[in-house]
């Protein structure tokens, strides 16, 4: 610890941010979405839940939900909603006492690519669902999660609340029966084809 605060220290003195954000693991759950136009798909999703686990009686667990989708090749939408549950509730199955945080920030992760984020010129809105953010995000870091969620590899998930200056990241391997893998996998499968044949062939597998 002292050895991470005195190369912060250092840091500092070149002007470069030093934060650490606390990853917990979590029970992670998803399901498919598909978009259709006449017939054809023309956008994927995968609705995510995530839950903190290894908390205290006395600690309060962090809870996410919201989805991820892809509409084109210009990208698509990230949407979450953050709240907390006092640990004792959560231990008893009582999901009454959830409370909704006002979020700042929400992204999501594949193992070795990058985070979504928002697009260049773009904002973060309110939805009209309440507690809800979303935001239009790039292609690659979203696809690169909907193929980690299909191949049972572990994901992150960031959530920064309005007052916190650091992110609560959930991990682990969401769980899809291997029915709802197989449809993500077809989703995906006509969702490059259809952008194939309205961009000319600038999409692939």
């Amino acid at each position: 610890m002292k050895v991470w605060m005195a190369a912060c220290s250092l840091l500092a003195f070149a002007a470069i941010e030093c934060r650490a954000d606390t990853v917990a693991d979590a029970l992670l759950s998803g399901q498919v979405q598909q978009f259709m136009d006449d017939g054809s798909i023309t956008g994927c999703g995968v609705v995510l839940s995530a839950v903190e686990t290894g908390v205290g009686a006395n600690q309060t667990a962090h809870v996410f939900h919201g989805s991820i989708s892809v509409m084109g090749l210009t990208g698509g939408l990230v949407k979450g909603r953050v709240s907390t549950i006092p640990g004792k509730k959560l231990l008893a199955g009582d999901a009454s006492a959830l409370a909704i945080q006002a979020a700042r920030m929400v992204w999501v992760k594949a193992p070795g690519a990058p985070a979504t984020a928002l697009l260049p010129g773009q904002r973060v809105h309110q939805s009209e669902d309440r507690g809800y953010i979303l935001y239009g995000a790039a292609l690659p870091p979203l696809v690169d999660v909907m193929f980690a969620v299909q191949d049972g590899k572990p994901i992150q998930i960031g959530m920064r609340t309005a007052k916190a200056n650091y992110d609560v990241i959930l991990a682990g391997v969401v769980e899809m029966s291997p029915a709802q893998q197989q449809q993500l996998a077809q989703c995906l499968g006509e969702f490059v084809a259809h952008v194939n044949r309205s961009e000319g062939g600038k999409a692939s597998k």
